[in-house]
């Protein structure tokens, strides 16, 4: 979060890659992109897409993003879409992509505090609950290591669907108050 930090101090939009190997000089074609839209304003959160439309075909030739990943993300962003009912604009396409601009503004107005992989779960239902401006912008898909590892039990597919479930099911609990009736639904049994 450094680069919205700074940004603060600015009064403007911080970016920032999360999760991004390489770091984000791999994501720096998409800066131009994210910062013209971002000075258009009207937008409080512009996210990257790596599926624009729900496609597969953004990204290089040979560069699918592995399938337990692409499976996860598929229901993952449908959860929320289906949970937020449209609070995040026409619906996300890439729930768990990394690559971000913030309206330092509306930033504040988050209270962030899951770290990790899980991170984005959080996000998108406070970003609901908040009523803020979503857009997707696509950028490229970038897998230089497709056996990159989460990292002990997040290694596996089912374990990691469910550490995201678990973090939203909780972000879900907590705002149940500020979202649409029925989005928290089911949420209390998932709570560990």
């Amino acid at each position: 979060m450094g680069a919205v930090v700074g940004a603060a101090r600015e009064g403007g939009v911080g970016a920032r890659a999360r999760g991004c190997r390489p770091p984000p000089r791999a994501a720096a074609p998409s800066f131009p992109a994210f910062r013209s839209r971002a000075a258009i304003g009207g937008v409080d959160l512009i996210s990257g897409t790596r599926y624009p439309g729900g496609s597969a075909a953004a990204g290089r030739a040979g560069d699918e993003a592995p399938s337990d990943r692409r499976a996860i993300n598929r229901i993952i962003t449908a959860e929320l879409n289906e949970r937020l009912a449209g609070r995040l604009g026409a619906g996300l396409t890439d729930a768990v992509c990394g690559f971000k601009a913030h309206r330092v503004g509306a930033l504040g107005e988050l209270s962030l505090d899951e770290d990790g992989y899980a991170f984005p779960m959080q996000l998108w239902v406070q970003t609901a609950a908040a009523g803020h401006r979503v857009e997707e912008l696509p950028v490229a898909r970038i897998y230089n290591d497709p056996s990159r590892s989460f990292g002990g039990v997040l290694d596996d597919p089912e374990t990691r669907l469910e550490h995201y479930r678990r973090a939203m099911h909780r972000e879900l609990v907590k705002q149940a108050e500020r979202l649409p009736a029925g989005a928290a639904a089911g949420s209390s049994a998932r709570r560990r």
